[in-house]
Parts: structure tokens; C-alpha cells; sequence
């Protein structure tokens, strides 16, 4: 795949790693060392997706100039989160049914973006990070299992660093978890009811975690700037 994107013929998704790739007119993803073939009935949505990042790509720099304007930390992020009861997330996203995610933009602190997410039994935003975005999420309802990737940079320079073993961490109800820029991570639903969750990011990426649900569904929710 890395010569079929050096020579051209295959197209990124997005400009940032670990984007899916489209490749004699099949969408793909990393999984670990290796590339999978989307299944056949989301190669759709990676196209709506494609068209969606590039509208979105448009908007983010003068959303990062607000962001950076009003420098939010982890912790108000965690903060704001708290703050947060299920009476606050879209009603649709609250009785979300049917196998697909559903998800609606919330309120959120000047120069951030949030979303409430209700996850089927078994949705999976496959791995993926958000750039140098500053994020954090909470479960509501449910379980979500979180998994993330780190990496063992050697003393010496002329070593070449290493993936740790992942360990998946169950998140549940009440529970939330700060995640630093750049961080490549997993979420899913590993149980046999539905879950919520919220989450928030600033400096703005275009694609969060319900972006790498195949055939998540968005709900029309109005969502104003409130202050951390």
C-alpha cells in the first residue's frame, strides 16, 4: 500500500496518519501491520466520509484560530464533562435504536466541538487519532472498551522505537478519560446493550471518534458556545 500511495495510485481519505485509503476504487484500513478491505456496505459512507473531511478541512483553520484564542486544558475538558447528565444529550442519541450509532453535537467551551454518542452492541470506531486536537470522553450509560496505543521511545537514537502490548480498559457509567494529542486509540461497545457517551475536543480535527463508525448517523440538534 505505501508504494501504491507513493506512486499515486491510491488516495488518502485524509491528511493525517493512518487515514484510510482509497485503492482501485476500495476503500481501506489499517489494522496493526496490515490493510483490510472496508466491507462492501460502508464503502458508501468512506465516500460521504471523504466528502465530509474535505468540507471540513475548509472550516478547521479558522476554528483552531478561535481555539487558540482560548486555551482549554485536559482537565477543564474533564471539567466540562462532569458537568454533563444525561438530560443534557439530544433526545434522539438517548433513544437511539436499530444497528447503527447515533450521534448530535452538544454545547461546548468556546473554540471546542462535542458530541453525544449512543453506540449499538458491538459499534467499533476502529483505531485511529485525532491529530493535535486535546480531547476527553465519558461514558453515560453502558460500557465502552477503550483501547490505546503507546509507543517505548529508546534511550538510544539509533534504536527504533516499539509498540507496547495494548490492554483494552473497561469505562463505565461515571467514568471519563483525558486523551493527549496525536494518540492512536480504539473504542468500542463490548456488550449486549446500548452505551452513551460524550465526548469534546479542542483545537478542532475534522474527524472525531463517531467518524470512524461505519454508518454512524448524525441528528440535527442545535448546539450554541458556552464558556469553560
Amino acid at each position: 500500500m505505501d508504494q501504491a500511495l507513493e506512486s499515486g495510485g491510491a488516495a488518502r481519505l485524509g491528511d493525517f496518519p493512518d487515514t484510510p485509503v482509497r485503492y482501485r476504487g476500495i476503500w481501506w484500513i489499517r489494522v496493526g501491520e496490515y490493510w483490510r478491505a472496508v466491507h462492501d456496505h460502508d464503502q458508501a459512507q468512506f465516500d460521504e466520509d471523504a466528502d465530509r473531511y474535505q468540507l471540513a478541512i475548509a472550516s478547521v483553520d479558522g476554528l483552531t484560530s478561535v481555539a487558540l484564542a482560548h486555551p482549554v486544558s485536559s482537565e477543564q475538558l474533564l471539567e466540562y464533562m462532569a458537568r454533563l447528565s444525561l438530560q443534557d444529550l439530544p433526545e434522539q442519541v438517548q433513544v437511539a435504536q436499530g444497528p447503527a450509532a447515533v450521534w448530535g453535537q452538544l454545547e461546548a467551551p468556546v473554540g471546542c466541538e462535542a458530541w453525544a454518542v449512543a453506540w449499538p452492541p458491538g459499534a467499533t470506531a476502529d483505531w485511529h487519532h485525532h491529530g493535535e486536537s486535546l480531547a476527553a470522553f465519558a461514558v453515560m450509560e453502558g460500557e465502552l472498551e477503550y483501547t490505546e496505543q503507546r509507543t517505548l521511545t529508546p534511550e538510544n537514537p539509533d534504536d527504533e522505537a516499539r509498540d507496547l502490548p495494548t490492554v483494552p480498559r473497561l469505562m463505565k457509567a461515571g467514568e471519563c478519560l483525558g486523551i493527549a494529542a496525536g494518540r492512536s486509540h480504539l473504542l468500542r461497545n463490548p456488550g449486549d446493550r446500548w452505551a452513551l457517551s460524550v465526548h469534546v475536543g479542542w483545537l478542532v480535527h475534522p474527524l472525531s471518534c463517531h467518524d470512524h463508525v461505519p454508518g454512524a448517523i448524525l441528528v440535527e440538534d442545535a448546539a450554541s458556545q458556552v464558556t469553560v
